[in-house]
């Protein structure tokens, strides 16, 4: 008898470990959805773009340029659009998430591309490390994305450069789940406003004295709109707690070793928190109230530990989180009057 339980006992152990290991994997290194859908369902011209993020990985996405203007001097602002987790550039498709189907949400971010373009933005929507065609590296619910993002916003820069040299570029981010977490601590993991930083040079020519140096185009970003940015502590607690709460309390930490065993952050740790503090870059953030993943309390955490301009808007509909992301793109209105407001 003794035997017996040891033997399931035993069983039972291998299974949460093989359990928790594929989530393990599935955080690190996301399935990939093909890339079915382009801008020109929405009648959009675009063109496919390749550029690196800070870390030198390969990034596919896509420029749809703004309409042109009259006065030529004026540049128009550019957004760039950052998909969930799971998602590529274009959204999140039911059909296309894998095995085993998780959520029953489609999300169709080329609406809100397209609500930005009719607002005469040029819009960059590109895939994240390890998600759609981009190159495959470690993700980190944001923390490793955020060079991802980096590497985005000089790219924006570096073209808006080329085109009109005298005109600072007006550039903003809107980031959904994944993407808002990888964009808040992009701005934030440099410390800082968006002012000349004087750094001292040590032994010159000259002698010894300061220079003025640039700050990094991530802290000239004119705005920051983060659609239900959160953890993934908080995240995979909140998606376990509805699918296996009985083994939540050996599951979680088992999973939160297995990431670190396997160069992944800790779970538990309070990053997003950390970077959020030093974000002086106005934020829009955005949480539906009836999320049941636990988003609400992080949003609020993440709003409190903010210093610069900020806003919170809470979607009193009762939208599950997919349905929030894909609920913007109809609800455009308040995320471009934020925008305007910072231009």
């Amino acid at each position: 008898m003794i035997f017996f339980v040891l033997v399931v006992l035993f069983l039972l152990f291998l299974a949460l470990l093989g359990l928790g290991y594929w989530i393990s994997g599935l955080l690190l290194y996301a399935w990939r959805q093909p890339v079915t859908r382009t801008p020109e369902a929405y009648g959009l011209a675009y063109e496919d773009i390749t550029f690196q993020s800070s870390d030198g990985l390969v990034l596919k996405g896509w420029w749809i340029p703004a309409e042109r203007t009259s006065d030529l001097e004026k540049q128009s602002p550019t957004v760039i659009v950052l998909h969930p987790m799971f998602g590529n550039r274009h959204g999140f498709s039911v059909q296309h998430q894998g095995w085993p189907r998780l959520f029953r949400t489609n999300v169709d971010l080329l609406k809100t591309v397209q609500g930005f373009h009719q607002a005469n933005y040029a819009v960059l929507v590109f895939d994240f490390r390890s998600h759609g065609e981009s190159q495959s590296g470690r993700c980190a619910g944001g923390l490793n994305e955020d060079q991802d993002v980096v590497g985005a916003v000089d790219y924006v820069f570096s073209r808006m450069a080329a085109v009109s040299p005298a005109s600072p570029p007006q550039v903003g981010v809107v980031g959904f789940g994944l993407g808002a977490a990888a964009a808040l601590a992009a701005v934030g993991r440099e410390k800082g406003s968006a002012e000349t930083i004087r750094l001292f040079s040590g032994d010159t020519e000259g002698g010894v004295g300061w220079i003025s140096v640039p700050p990094p185009n991530i802290k000239m970003l004119r705005f920051l709109v983060a659609v239900q940015p959160a953890s993934l502590g908080v995240l995979v607690r909140g998606y376990l707690r509805q699918v296996s709460a009985p083994l939540n309390w050996v599951l979680v930490p088992l999973i939160d070793w297995l990431c670190q065993w396997r160069g992944g952050y800790p779970l538990g740790a309070a990053f997003l928190l950390k970077f959020a503090r030093e974000v002086n870059v106005p934020v829009l953030y955005i949480q539906a109230r009836a999320d049941p993943w636990g988003g609400c309390g992080e949003v609020q955490r993440l709003y409190d530990a903010t210093p610069g301009p900020k806003q919170l808007w809470w979607i009193e509909e009762p939208l599950g989180r997919l349905e929030a992301y894909d609920y913007i793109g109809d609800h455009l209105g308040c995320v471009l009057a934020f925008a305007a407001q910072h231009l």
